[in-house]
């Protein structure tokens, strides 16, 4: 949660890829709502610094950040993980996009 309320651009990066990579793997491993949902705000964070960063330096957020996500709402075989595992498919469609035109306009 701290990691979370930590301020847009105040993290490092070596906070920003490491920590973050072992609280959302910890997240997913729980099996939960609850923690599928802290590994996704974990993820959104991490695509919020790298915006924010963006003019400084080009941060990449891989795909395996979105597919530990996906993979650990599907592990709960729900109705409502499967709703979860599409909107993060289309998210990630989106910030490609994002980060096709971004890298473009540089």
């Amino acid at each position: 949660k701290q990691f979370v309320d930590v301020p847009i651009g105040k993290l490092n990066r070596l906070d920003l890829f490491l920590k973050s990579d072992d609280i959302m793997l910890e997240s997913c491993k729980l099996g939960t709502v609850e923690g599928m949902e802290q590994a996704e705000q974990i993820l959104k964070r991490m695509i919020l610094e790298k915006k924010h960063s963006s003019t400084e330096n080009n941060l990449k957020i891989s795909s395996n950040y979105f597919e530990k996500v996906m993979f650990g709402w599907g592990k709960l075989q729900n109705a409502s993980a499967i709703e979860k595992m599409r909107n993060l498919l289309k998210f990630m469609k989106k910030e490609y996009e994002y980060d096709l035109n971004n890298n473009n306009n540089s």
